[in-house]
C-alpha cells in the first residue's frame, strides 16, 4: 500500500514532458492554485475561493494543503504545481513559518505568484528565468483604509492582491521594488567523493522523505546493500531495495521513486517523525561500512556454528563481509576475567553493534559496554537468571533454553528406568548454575536421584567421570554447560570406554559423542540472532525488540555411539529424530 502511495504522489507531481502546460480546463480561461496549510473549511480559503466562484467565474479554483509551517516543503509543492499548471496561471501560497512579515509577487512568463516572502520562492526563482520582484506595499491597494502597511492584514493583503492579479493589473501596481528577495538553500544533488550530497524535498502524509537524489548517483552501491545516512542531526543506516518488504516492520529502507529520485522511509513506520526530518534539510549518502562485534567465552563448536549462521542470516538483508561489513571476534578461552578487557577493545574499535554468544560474554556485554552501543545477545539459557533481563538500555537478544521438562521426559524415554544420574556442571557459568537448579527441582518429578561433579576446567571433567564410575552411576546429564561443550570429546570417548551414556542438549553435542540430546534448533536461534541485530542496526530499538525464547523441537541420536555400547534406540525416538549420527 505505502509503495502505491509513493506511485501516486510521483505521478501527481512529475512534469508533463514540458513545463507550463497550455491548455486550461474546459468552461475556463485561468487557473487559480491556491497553496496553503488553512483547512478547506477555514474563513482564509473559503474567502480566496469565494471570490474566485463569485468575482472570476471564468477562474478554475484549485486548492493543495501542505503541511503545517513547512515552508521548504510548500516550495517542493509550488515548483512541482509550477510545472504541471497551464501558462496562465495565478499561484498564491500562505505558507509562513513567522520568518517574515512581507509579501511578494512576481511573475514566470504568464504565471503569476504571490507569496510571503520567507523562502517560499527559492525554488522558482533559483530554476527559472522571473521578471521583476514588487513588494505587496502600495496602501491604494487596500483603497485607503490603513496608513501603514504594518496595519493591514493578512487576510486583507491576500483577497486585494488576488482581486488585482485576476484583473489583469500590471506588476508595479503592487508596490516597491524587491530587490533581495529572502531566499533559502537549493542546489542539485551531487556525489563528493564517496558521499551523495543531496536535499529532502518533501514528507508525504505517511512520513516518507523524497530527496532529490537520482539513481545514477548511487552507482557503484549495489542494490539490496546498506546505506549510511546523515540528515536532521541524525546518523543512522537504511537497506537501498526495492520493497518495503525487504527490511522487518520498523526498519529503515531506501526506495527509489516513480522519477528515479531516492526515498527514505520506514516499513510500516514514519521516517519524518523517526529522525525529526523535514523538507530542506542536507542528506548525505554514502556506502555503509558497518562494524560488527562477536564476543565468545570459548572456542566451542556451538558458539561458533551460531556466529556463523548469524553471519549468514545478516547477508541476506545486505551485509556482505568484505564489502560493507566487518566482523570482529574477541574470545576469553573460558577466562570470565577477561571478558571486560575484550569488551573495550571492542568499544575501542568502534563497533556498530556488539554481539555476545554465551551468557558469561553476555553478562560482560551489558556490564561493561556504553549504553549508546546496542548489544543482541545470543545463546543465553536464562537472560533473568544472569541479571541481564532490562538490566541496561539498548539491549536485546535470544534464549537457547531448553524446556527442561522436556529435556528430563527425552532421558526418561532413552533409559525408562533409570533413577540415579550424574551431572557435570561448571558454577561460575550463570547458564549452567540455571540448568542445574531447574534439574535438581524438576528430578523428583520424574524419579531421579542427582549426583553432581563441580568442573571447572576441563581437566578436571576425566577425575570426575571416574568418580562417577566407582559410584555405579553410568549415565551423566549435560546442559547449558560451555566448559562441558568445549570437553564434550574426550568426555564421550572415555565414557564409551567406561561404559558409561552421556546426554547432551545440542546437535554438537551428540555430533561429538554423546548418545542422545533434545535442544532448541540452533540454526534457527542463529538465524533469528541475525535478524534482530540486523533489525537494530536498520533503526529498530533494541528495547523494542522482545527478548525471543525458541520452542524445544530438536531431536538428535547417535546410532554410531549406540553400537559401541550395544544399546539400541526406539522406533518412535528415532522417527522423532531431526538428526541421526550413523
Amino acid at each position: 500500500m505505502k509503495y502505491i502511495l509513493l506511485v501516486l504522489i510521483a505521478i501527481l507531481f512529475s512534469a508533463c514532458g514540458e513545463d507550463n502546460v497550455t491548455n486550461n480546463y474546459i468552461g475556463h480561461d485561468r487557473t487559480f492554485v491556491l497553496i496553503t496549510d488553512y483547512d478547506r473549511s477555514s474563513e482564509l480559503v473559503m474567502s480566496l475561493s469565494g471570490i474566485v466562484n463569485k468575482e472570476f467565474p471564468n477562474v478554475k479554483f484549485e486548492y493543495i494543503q501542505t503541511r503545517n509551517f513547512d515552508v521548504a516543503q510548500a516550495a517542493y509543492v509550488l515548483e512541482q504545481a509550477k510545472k504541471n499548471y497551464p501558462i496562465n496561471t495565478v499561484f498564491l501560497s500562505t505558507v509562513d513559518d513567522g520568518d517574515s512579515d512581507r509579501n511578494i509577487i512576481f511573475k514566470v512568463g504568464d504565471q503569476a505568484f504571490i507569496l510571503p516572502d520567507n523562502g517560499l520562492a527559492s525554488r522558482i526563482l533559483a530554476n527559472y528565468t522571473h521578471g521583476e520582484i514588487r513588494y505587496i506595499d502600495n496602501m491604494l491597494l487596500f483603497d485607503g483604509k490603513h496608513k501603514s502597511i504594518d496595519d493591514v492584514t493578512f487576510f486583507e493583503i491576500y483577497n486585494s492582491s488576488l482581486r488585482t492579479i485576476l484583473s489583469h493589473a500590471p506588476l508595479n501596481r503592487f508596490g516597491s521594488l524587491c530587490t533581495e528577495p529572502q531566499l533559502r538553500p537549493v542546489y542539485d544533488a551531487y556525489r563528493n567523493a564517496g558521499n551523495i550530497i543531496g536535499q529532502s524535498l518533501y514528507i508525504d502524509n505517511i512520513g516518507n522523505v523524497e530527496t532529490n537524489i537520482p539513481s545514477d548517483l548511487l552507482s557503484g552501491i549495489e542494490l539490496g546493500s546498506i546505506l549510511k545516512v546523515q540528515a536532521g542531526g541524525s546518523t543512522f543506516f537504511a537497506r537501498w531495495a526495492t520493497t518495503f518488504s525487504s527490511v522487518p516492520v520498523g526498519a529503515n529502507v531506501a526506495l527509489l521513486d516513480a522519477n528515479n529520485k531516492l526515498i527514505l522511509a520506514v516499513n510500516f513506520g514514519n521516517m519524518s517523525e523517526k529522525y525529526s526530518l523535514n523538507a530542506g534539510d542536507t542528506i548525505q549518502i554514502s556506502a555503509a561500512n558497518i562494524k560488527v562485534g562477536f564476543l565468545r567465552y570459548n572456542l566451542s563448536e556451538i558458539s561458533g556454528n551460531i556466529i556463523q549462521g548469524t553471519k549468514n542470516s545478516m547477508q541476506e538483508f545486505g551485509l556482505i563481509s568484505g564489502k560493507n561489513v566487518e566482523y570482529i571476534e574477541k574470545n576469553a578461552n573460558g577466562d570470565d576475567s577477561r571478558l571486560p578487557i575484550l569488551c573495550k577493545e571492542l568499544v575501542d574499535l568502534n563497533c556498530d553493534i556488539i554481539i555476545p554468544v554465551s551468557t558469561s560474554a553476555s553478562k560482560a556485554a551489558v556490564n561493561y559496554t556504553p549504553a549508546n552501543i546496542p548489544v543482541v545477545y545470543t545463546y543465553v539459557t536464562s537472560p533473568e537468571f544472569a541479571g541481564i533481563l532490562n538490566a541496561r538500555e539498548n539491549v536485546t537478544g535470544l534464549s537457547d533454553a531448553t524446556n527442561f521438562d522436556d529435556y528430563l521426559k527425552f532421558v526418561k524415554e532413552l533409559f525408562p528406568n533409570l533413577t540415579k544420574a550424574g551431572r557435570m556442571y561448571n558454577p561460575n557459568e550463570a547458564n549452567s548454575q540455571y540448568a542445574q537448579q531447574r534439574l535438581t527441582s524438576l528430578s523428583v518429578l520424574y524419579g531421579l536421584e542427582f549426583t553432581s561433579e563441580v568442573i571447572e576446567d576441563i581437566s578436571q571433567i576425566t577425575p570426575a567421570l571416574s568418580t562417577f564410575e566407582s559410584q555405579q552411576i553410568n549415565t551423566i546429564l549435560i546442559a547449558a554447560d560451555n566448559t562441558m561443550n568445549l570437553g564434550m570429546k574426550d568426555l564421550s570417548q572415555n565414557a564409551i570406554v567406561k561404559k558409561m551414556y552421556i546426554v547432551g542438549d545440542s546437535r554438537e553435542n551428540v555430533e561429538d559423542g554423546a548418545i542422545g540430546g533434545v535442544s532448541v534448533d540452533y540454526a534457527e536461534l542463529a538465524k533469528e540472532t541475525g535478524i534482530s541485530a540486523i533489525s537494530v542496526l536498520l533503526g529498530i530499538k533494541a528495547d523494542d525488540i522482545a527478548v525471543k525464547y525458541l520452542p524445544t523441537t530438536q531431536i538428535y541420536l547417535n546410532k554410531k555411539t549406540a553400537q559401541a555400547l550395544n544399546f539400541t534406540f526406539s522406533d518412535d525416538l528415532l522417527n522423532k529424530a531431526s538428526y541421526i549420527v550413523e
